[in-house]
């Protein structure tokens, strides 16, 4: 009776532990569009469509800027704002200043025709929300990565914005 109160009870203790640990997807920010996502796995999916040229579109990045926390992302791509999201790995370089990558991915379904034309969409990230209350401009380096080619862009503490590429 005893071994079968402490196998029972191990079996709830491990089931528990097993459910607790579960990782989900995490999203994050803006509730109205998800146009944010803290995800790695989608973040190194996004990264091999980058590196092996499937991506169905190219968009460029214009224009980076940061203010009180909140990234601007100034893109020139096809079809509408709603198919770009922003992904984050969850991952901060411990470096000084410290460091993340932030990627623009586009997820345009393959069945949606867009016109030809190109449009200016502008995304923003709540990086107080993202990383952290705590967050401050000047403590962070971000570098955008473009998820369909590869010139990025990185932001510096002091709002400077570099070419990577």
């Amino acid at each position: 009776m005893k071994t079968r109160s402490i196998l029972a009870l191990a079996s709830l203790i491990l089931s528990l532990f097993l459910v607790s640990c579960s990782k989900e997807k995490e999203v994050v920010a803006d509730p109205e569009d998800r146009q944010v996502i803290k995800d790695k796995t989608v973040f190194d999916t996004y990264m091999k469509a980058r590196a092996s040229a499937t991506q169905p579109s190219y968009f460029e990045l214009k224009e980076i800027k940061r203010a009180n926390g909140i990234l601007t992302i100034k893109i020139l791509g096809d079809c509408d704002k709603e198919h770009y999201k922003v992904v984050w790995d969850g991952a901060v370089m411990e470096s000084l200043p410290m460091q993340i990558q932030l990627l623009i991915a586009y997820d345009r379904p393959k069945d949606l025709v867009c016109d030809a034309s190109l449009h200016e969409h502008t995304l923003e990230v709540d990086l107080k929300e993202l990383i952290g209350k705590d967050f401050k401009d000047s403590d962070y380096i971000i570098h955008i990565l473009n998820g369909s080619q590869e010139k990025d862009k990185t932001i510096n503490p002091n709002g400077t914005v570099t070419d990577k590429k």
